[in-house]
């Protein structure tokens, strides 16, 4: 056997690997992740508090990332038992239900990012603007926005034969095709860009607040006054906090995907060799992974950074 061809086996071997055992560890991980997470966000002081409800929003929406992506993805790749190419209207709605799923995690992270951007502003009016009531009528708004965007996933996708006795449950090349794929392209760069902007905007707002305003002296007096913005809460801070650590993983963890999705559209219009076709498909792989990865830890990684969550989370379970 050649040296490329013990190369290429090794590849698809690690690429098989990695979906058979750490897809299994990541579907585990990321329900009892979600259970959890949605646990404590239940409570009464964080599910009243908007970015509470966003951030329920946000794990019910990765339960389903993890049970109609993940899944099928670990029985594909990693067991070579694809359900989706034995029913055309599964591998429908399993896309459909994919990118809903995926862009509604996505997306309630940066309305909670942008609700920590009002409660943060030195104007009251604007402060105003982060209540709860907004965040139902955003999550009801943004959800329709989704269902009805990724209709056409529940109509033109296909089962189709993508090599030699190898079918799957994929788009029509053609428009279709480069359709999707610069979709996916700008829905990360945007979703990344939107999550740095509010995120930056909101650490900027912290920074204000902390700053402790000195005024003039009373004349005749020489006593000066010190004016502390108004501070959030401490409920307030620890979402700020954990939303801002759930902002970085997620930019982390996808962006490889961005660029492997980039390289693979520069390149579409020129012959691929064989070893470079290989290194992509692998790349590819370890992308879509870690693009899984942030959906699946949130809890972990709150729990391991963050010693309010701990208490709030200890708190939660001697409550009941």
């Amino acid at each position: 056997m050649s040296s490329d061809a013990i190369f290429f086996a090794t590849l698809s071997t690690v690429r098989i690997g990695l979906f058979k055992y750490g897809g299994i560890f990541l579907l585990c991980a990321g329900t009892i992740s979600c259970i959890l997470s949605l646990f404590v966000f239940s409570k009464k002081a964080l599910r009243k508090n908007p970015c509470g409800i966003y951030l329920i929003g946000s794990n019910i929406a990765n339960f389903f990332t993890i049970y109609m992506s993940i899944f099928e993805t670990t029985l594909s790749v990693g067991y070579n038992n694809d359900l989706t190419i034995s029913n055309l209207t599964f591998c429908r709605l399993s896309l459909y239900l994919t990118f809903v799923s995926d862009n509604l995690s996505s997306y309630f992270l940066i309305m909670a990012s942008i609700d920590r951007m009002f409660l943060t502003s030195k104007n009251a009016l604007t402060r105003q603007r982060s209540t709860s009531h907004l965040a139902y009528i955003s999550i009801i708004i943004i959800s329709i926005f989704w269902l009805i965007f990724h209709i056409h996933a529940l109509i033109l996708p296909d089962i189709i034969q993508l090599y030699p006795m190898y079918f799957a449950c994929y788009f029509p090349s053609g428009s279709y095709l480069t359709f999707i794929t610069y979709y996916l392209i700008i829905r990360i760069v945007l979703t990344l860009t939107l999550m740095i902007i509010f995120g930056l905007l909101t650490i900027k707002n912290i920074r204000n607040i902390r700053q402790v305003h000195i005024l003039p002296s009373i004349q005749g007096t020489g006593v000066s006054t010190q004016v502390i913005l108004n501070t959030p809460r401490s409920k307030d801070q620890l979402l700020i906090r954990i939303l801002l650590l759930d902002v970085v993983v997620y930019m982390i963890f996808n962006l490889l995907l961005v660029i492997i999705l980039l390289y693979q559209q520069i390149v579409q219009y020129r012959s691929v060799s064989l070893y470079e076709s290989q290194i992509i498909t692998f790349i590819t792989a370890v992308a879509t992974f870690s693009n899984y990865i942030p959906c699946c830890i949130g809890f972990y990684t709150k729990l391991f950074v963050s010693k309010t969550f701990r208490s709030e989370v200890k708190n939660s379970f001697l409550c009941n």
